[in-house]
């Protein structure tokens, strides 16, 4: 009977044992790695791992203002993005798709590292960035996102609504100074953008329009002064563009692109001054040489016409002479 008891304490000694052998087993790492890093499209070109949790309400929808802090890099480290506080609509692409697309599984306060194929960042063409050179972003680029989804409200329609019920003027009251200010920064913004795409594919009517849309605004806008420099060159209208230019170098004299664009594009004139007045020479030749031409054609003709006349007159003075020497002779 001790034997059996006995006997029966070994074997649970023994289960419990192994089961505690089991429990200090550590996970598979591949089972980790699945648990954290979330494949959003299942085909490893978007993906996100969560760095701190956020609270588990209501994630955003499209069209909802998010107020986020991202900082995106290459795959060498090379920081290229870096925003704070700032304000997109989801769905709207103000950010590259791949980010666009992540925010909606996000909770607010969460903050996730992302990482984005080409496909879903900026393709082939890559992103220049005019302000900053160092952050251009090559083709074919993946970049990996920090980003922190701060907050997140449902789109304000009362602006638009305000818009529908009341007259323009009372709409306008209903903006404080700083909501205009950030209105108009945002259309110069647009319109500067709209005018640089425009140019890039020669619609250079329509972009000379959004550029005088933004000086409209900002007459001493020194990039959209540069822009519209560039646009009336490519037009030909080499005397308006050097004008353009000097008025943008005396509001940035520091500015060596503009010294630049204005030395090439009066040399430029020079060489088109020099080529037209060769032209006018050789126009002014030709017609020279076409004038004596006609002058001797004038002289030959009148020397032509002239024959006939004196022959006739030359017959009747012959005639004359002829009556007067018979009268002379017989009377």
């Amino acid at each position: 009977m001790d034997q059996d008891k006995s006997s029966s304490n070994s074997s649970f000694e023994d289960l419990t044992s192994t089961a505690a052998e089991l429990e200090k087993l550590p996970e598979k790492p591949e089972e980790k790695v699945q648990e954290d890093v979330m494949d959003i499209l299942g085909n490893g070109q978007l993906t996100k791992k969560v760095i701190i949790k956020g609270k588990e309400e209501q994630k955003p929808l499209t069209g909802d203002v998010c107020k986020i802090t991202f900082e995106g890099k290459l795959e060498d480290g090379t920081v290229v993005e870096k925003e704070e506080n700032f304000l997109i609509n989801v769905g709207e692409h103000e950010v590259c798709q791949g980010l666009d697309m992540t925010l909606a599984l996000m909770y607010p306060g969460e903050k996730a590292e992302v990482v984005v194929s080409p496909r879903f960042a900026y393709g082939s063409l890559g992103l220049k960035n005019d302000r900053d050179t160092t952050r251009n972003i090559p083709p074919d680029s993946t970049i990996s996102y920090t980003v922190q989804l701060i907050s997140c409200e449902p789109e304000d329609e009362s602006q638009t609504k305000t818009f529908e019920n009341r007259s323009p003027e009372t709409s306008l009251e209903s903006f404080t100074t700083s909501q205009l200010q950030e209105l108009l920064e945002l259309r110069i913004f647009v319109y500067n953008n709209l005018a640089a795409a425009q140019t890039k594919i020669q619609a250079y009517d329509t972009a000379l329009k959004s550029i005088e849309n933004v000086l409209r605004v900002q007459p001493e806008n020194v990039k959209a002064l540069y822009r519209k420099g560039k646009i009336l060159e490519a037009q030909g209208d080499t005397n308006s563009a050097i004008a353009i230019f000097q008025r943008a170098a005396t509001l940035d004299p520091t500015n060596k692109s503009f010294q630049t664009e204005l030395a090439k594009l009066i040399l430029k004139r020079s060489r088109e001054m020099r080529n037209e007045k060769d032209l006018y020479q050789k126009m002014l030749g030709h017609a020279q040489k076409l004038e004596q031409k006609d002058k001797r054609k004038v002289d030959t003709c009148t020397v032509v016409n002239w024959r006939p006349w004196g022959l006739l007159l030359g017959t009747v003075l012959v005639g004359v002479a002829g009556v007067a020497m018979y009268r002379y002779k017989y009377f």
